[in-house]
């Protein structure tokens, strides 16, 4: 192991530890948990670092306890249904698991921690100090041959047992067959519950690993480690051994095993009465199937429970209970319903099935739109058509379930279409909203075949409303075209091609395509493109949540604007400028919003593919792809540069599309996270052909709402161009952003796009995101009332006044000199005489000056000869402040007799001038101006570069003149002992001077140094002090005590971070202090 390797461990845990165990080291914690882990228990090779580490946390602990201070150390082993080893999977799991590592479930972690509070309080000073769980016991017989690795050691030998051979394991004599036999031979359904729950518990301790008849049956299988990957083995192994289906969401719930044995049992002994009695070791018959796929049997897919509902007005449709009822529902679908054709889902549809079986919500894929209709419809015409379409489109009568055994999730043809359609005339005036409400949270019985419903409600013979639902795994929005197409035709009492290919046939192609390695090539693009993926997008500054929480469903925040068509037209008339297609145009806005808002240059963005092809364009089926194409940003480039190199992009990434997105995910190796979505947390779509208009007979159809699947990611925007219109729409996750924040992103994205389109050479930081009249308003409500302080318009006029009033008074002093004002003013106006005949107006001046007397003399010179003051704080190293002055290009250099060496070094070809040869000077004229900037202060930037920032005089006299007004200051004694570097120190220095107070220098070598300062404050009677919170926090606490005799302390005064409650209740116990007032 090298040296980065032990320390990449060392530095955080190590130093971490030693800070908190130093910021607690006073008797005020209940509690004082450091987090070890069980390999530092057990051991583990290759981690002698994390080891050490969690040792040494150890002895901190015991350190803290002889103190009489809180203190315990907590190792866990493996939490198996939250957290790290969760999202690692099913694979890491089984790895733990070989080493005798004890699954853990969250609320075991939750008591664990409970136990190591208790632990850890001071009072218990003989107690146990550190919490340890997590290790399986271990049971051996003589023929064992996998061990632990502690299995000799002395330590363990408590969790190592040795027991008898046994003749034969309990799961071995619960076999699937005997298991069936066993219930099948039961007199009650109690005794099938008996049978059953012994040999699930059985394959539960076998899978947990857990010691022979350890399995509390009456505990939630939650509580003993149980994940949703675990559940889908547990569904599994009942729709192999006994032919029930246990959804994956029953077991997550809370069910305990015994309940989950009594349902399945239920289920078996019901389906059994309806055979008649009897029952086959094989288990229930399938559906009834034509051709030659009689091995093709079907289990019932898993959804949750739902109420039966009643048949309503014609046309309803009753559905059985639930889904999930397996068992129960093969006879029914049996008597009724024929199967002409079994395949296997499509790449897209086992996308929408996998995630539709995780969601907590069944919902979560309902499609919905809403037509307004003017005509009169025959409804058996339309009845007709739409039953036409459903024999003509095989996905419109599709069930879906799994193949008992394996669970391999299947899509079957019915040989006949339901009747759909659902008249309601006469209606209520709340009609059409509740069925809009029923069809947005109905949950499709997917393996009933109820996929499609078609409501239309008669206002009156010419006047109708008509809705469509479906579950999006049937259709896409290009499907929905076609069939509103095709019952057009059909309505009219045409025909429509039948010798077209089904979407069975076009996802089977496509399965052998990727079998064949005939995709090989295109998959190969997409494994370049990410080989190294984009980072995961950063949330945007407005928000909701810092960080995204795990969620299992989602519920969408939506946006929806018309631009208009003139907008559109500009934007049409700008991409033929640039021969590229709107789509481009807007793609790029996009990109140039996120790349404004978050600093992003590399980003993945998830289009959206229609993926069909001539050979696919009029069949109904879900065909809709993911592209996730990868864009690279440059900060200055032009708006028209980036929608050119958008096109390329984009018709780079579709020469290569058609390779399933899960297809990519799975060869590009991209690991998955339950925060957001893979590759890719933004989304466009660009929706194209004419919605607004749609033919029925002699009727006319206009879309007036949609309601879309909902949105996995965090935001994707879509457009949407119509003959008369173009809409504009940003769907959010509701629990990352709220209404405001959506709003305002499409107000950004309008405003931008509409800018850019009037001028695409500009640059993408001149492209406008607010609109001005936005801004000319923000500005004016953030101003706030003016009001006249009665201050001059420049800091040096200013001054001169209190040079005049107060000229006999102490205006500074560092632990060497101190000068009165009429001191000050003379050196000031000496220095200024100096810079005038060197420097113009708005020249840079770079101050080079430890922390005496000597850099305020030369601030003060460099405002009245109206140049721009850049301090340079000298405790940065010298490369540091190199990149300073290359940044800026200052036009001279003040130091003094401290560091004239250091500023020759610095400066090769930029002019110095040493303060302390300044000659005093009595009458020198202000050529400070008005509100210029006449500060530049460095930040680090975000990337690490120095970044400079300009401030105005104005500012700093509304700040000085604001500060005066409402805390009252008069002839304030100011303590300066901020970096020179930090906007505090002019602060300081401004709340002294410009009141006629006097300004206390800290020295360079007692900065950072709490007893010194202290004393600094007492020996010079100091009234007013402004620092960061963590500052005060220091000087108060490390300050020897010698804080509480500092009776003149009046204001405290705060920035650079927030003030908290602990930081008043800090203050609050400063009893010898009582007059301090702590304020921003």
């Amino acid at each position: 192991m090298d040296a980065s390797a032990l320390n990449d461990v060392f530095v955080p845990k190590v130093a971490g530890t030693i800070h908190l165990d130093e910021y607690f080291s006073e008797p005020t914690l209940d509690f004082f948990i450091l987090f070890s882990s069980m390999s530092s228990v057990v051991g583990n090779a290759g981690q002698a670092n994390y080891n050490a580490v969690s040792l040494f946390q150890a002895a901190v602990a015991n350190k803290r306890r002889a103190k009489g201070l809180a203190a315990s150390v907590m190792s866990l082993g493996m939490v198996a249904d939250v957290g790290y080893i969760a999202q690692r999977g099913l694979s890491l799991m089984e790895k733990l698991k070989k080493v005798f590592y004890m699954p853990i479930s969250e609320a075991d972690a939750h008591l664990i921690f409970a136990e190591a509070v208790v632990a850890s309080r001071p009072e218990n000073a003989n107690g146990t100090i550190e919490m340890v769980s997590g290790i399986q016991p271990f049971n051996y017989t003589s023929s064992t041959k996998a061990r632990p690795p502690w299995f000799s050691n002395s330590r363990f030998s408590h969790f190592v047992r040795e027991e008898e051979e046994a003749q034969e394991s309990a799961l071995g004599n619960l076999s699937s067959v005997h298991v069936k036999e066993q219930m099948d031979a039961a007199g009650s359904e109690e005794e099938a519950t008996a049978a059953l729950l012994a040999a699930f518990g059985a394959r539960m301790e076998s899978m947990l690993q857990m010691s022979a008849e350890s399995l509390n049956v009456e505990a939630p299988l939650l509580d003993v480690g149980i994940d949703s990957l675990l559940a889908v083995e547990i569904r599994t192994w009942f729709l192999k051994e006994v032919h029930v289906d246990v959804p994956v969401l029953k077991t997550l719930s809370g069910d305990n095993a015994r309940d989950i044995c009594a349902d399945a049992a239920k289920k078996y002994m019901s389906a059994k009465m309806q055979d008649g009695g009897s029952k086959s070791a094989d288990g229930p018959a399938g559906l009834e199937v034509e051709a030659s796929t009689a091995s093709e049997q079907l289990s019932g897919t898993e959804a949750s429970s739902v109420g039966t509902s009643s048949p309503e007005k014609e046309g309803s449709i009753t559905t059985p209970s639930s889904v999930s009822e397996a068992g129960s529902d093969f006879k029914k679908l049996q008597q009724r319903k024929k199967v002409v054709r079994t395949e296997k889902l499509s790449f897209a549809q086992s996308r929408l099935w996998f995630l539709n079986q995780f969601s907590e919500d069944p919902t979560s894929y309902n499609s919905l739109y809403v037509y307004d209709v003017k005509g009169n419809i025959q409804i058996l015409r339309l009845r007709r058509a739409v039953s036409a379409a459903a024999t003509h489109h095989d996905a419109l009568r599709t069930c879906f379930s799994t193949r008992p055994g394996n669970g391999e999730p299947v899509q079957s043809i019915l040989k006949t279409p339901e009747d759909c359609l659902k008249h309601i005339k006469n209606p209520e005036e709340d009609s059409v909203q509740h069925e809009m409400e029923a069809l947005r949270k109905h949950n499709w019985n997917l393996a009933d075949g109820d996929v499609f419903r078609m409501v239309l409600v008669s206002h009156s013979p010419d006047d109708h409303t008509m809705l469509i639902g479906y579950h999006h795994i049937i259709m896409d929005g290009v499907s929905l075209h076609v069939f509103m197409r095709d019952l057009d035709v059909l309505y009219a009492g045409k025909s429509i091609n039948k010798a077209m290919k089904q979407y069975l046939d076009l996802a089977m192609e496509e399965r052998t395509a990727m079998e064949n390695g005939l995709l090989d090539d295109k998959i190969d693009f997409w494994k370049r493109e990410h080989s190294s993926p984009a980072e995961t997008l950063s949330l945007l500054p407005f928000a909701r949540v810092k960080s995204r929480p795990i969620s299992e469903s989602y519920a969408n925040i939506e946006s929806v604007r018309d631009v208009g068509r003139d907008f559109s037209e500009r934007i049409k008339r700008a991409s033929r400028g640039l021969s590229v297609t709107p789509s481009h145009f807007y793609l790029a806005g996009m990109q140039t919003l996120l790349h404004r808002l978050l600093g992003v240059e590399d980003i993945c963005i998830g289009i959206t593919d229609a993926n069909r092809t001539p050979e696919s364009s009029q069949v109904i089926g879900f065909f809709l792809n993911l592209l996730p194409i990868r864009f690279q940003i440059e900060k200055a480039e032009k708006f028209g540069d980036l929608v050119k190199k958008t096109s390329q992009r984009y018709y780079a990434a579709q020469a290569s599309s058609g390779v399933p997105f899960d297809v990519i995910l799975d060869k590009v190796n991209i690991a998955r996270d339950m925060t957001h979505t893979p590759l890719f947390q933004v989304a466009m779509n660009y929706r194209q052909g004419n919605f607004s208009s749609i033919p029925l007979g002699g009727c006319s159809l206009t879309v007036k709402e949609g309601f879309d699947a909902k949105s996995p990611y965090d935001l994707a925007f879509s457009v949407t161009p119509t003959e008369d219109a173009c809409y504009l729409q940003i769907v959010g996750r509701d629990d990352l952003y709220d209404q405001a924040a959506t709003d305002l992103l499409l107000d950004m994205y309008v405003t931008l796009l509409d800018d850019a389109a009037k001028d695409t050479s500009k640059t993408l930081p001149e492209c406008q995101l607010y609109d001005p009249r936005d801004v000319y308003r923000a500005i004016a409500i953030g101003r706030g009332e003016d009001i006249d302080f009665g201050w001059p318009d420049t800091l040096t006029e200013r001054l001169d006044r209190i040079f005049s009033s107060h000229g006999d008074e102490v205006a500074l002093k560092d632990m060497a000199t101190a000068l009165t004002y009429s001191q000050l003013a003379g050196k000031v106006a000496g220095l200024a005489a100096i810079l005038s005949g060197k420097a113009q107006l708005g020249s840079r001046i770079a101050v080079l000056c430890d922390p005496t007397v000597d850099w305020v003399v030369a601030m003060l010179a460099i405002l009245r000869a109206g140049a721009v003051y850049l301090p340079l704080d000298t405790k940065l190293p010298s490369e540091r402040l190199a990149a300073i002055l290359e940044a800026s290009k200052p036009d001279l250099i003040i130091c003094h007799a401290l560091t004239r060496q250091r500023a020759d070094d610095l400066s090769s070809n930029i002019s110095i001038i040493d303060v302390s040869d300044n000659s005093d000077v009595k009458i020198v004229p202000n050529l400070e101006q008005p509100g210029s900037a006449t500060f530049i202060l460095f930040t680090s930037g975000s990337t690490g570069t120095p970044k400079g920032i300009e401030l105005t005089s104005a500012g700093i006299i509304n700040y000085a003149a604001t500060k005066a007004s409402k805390l009252h200051l008069d002839r304030e004694v100011v303590l300066q002992q901020s970096s020179l570097g930090f906007d505090m120190s002019i602060a300081q220095a401004f709340n002294a001077l410009t009141n006629g107070g006097t300004l206390v220098i800290v020295p360079q070598e007692s900065r950072g140094d709490p007893v010194a300062l202290t004393k600094i404050m007492v020996d010079e009677g100091v009234t007013f002090t402004l620092g960061t919170p963590t500052e005060y926090l220091m000087l108060i606490r490390h300050g020897g005590g010698g804080i509480e005799r500092q009776s003149s302390w009046r204001h405290a005064c705060t920035g650079g971070e927030a003030v908290n409650g602990h930081l008043r209740d800090t203050f609050r116990r400063l009893e010898q202090v009582p007059t301090v007032i702590v304020s921003d």
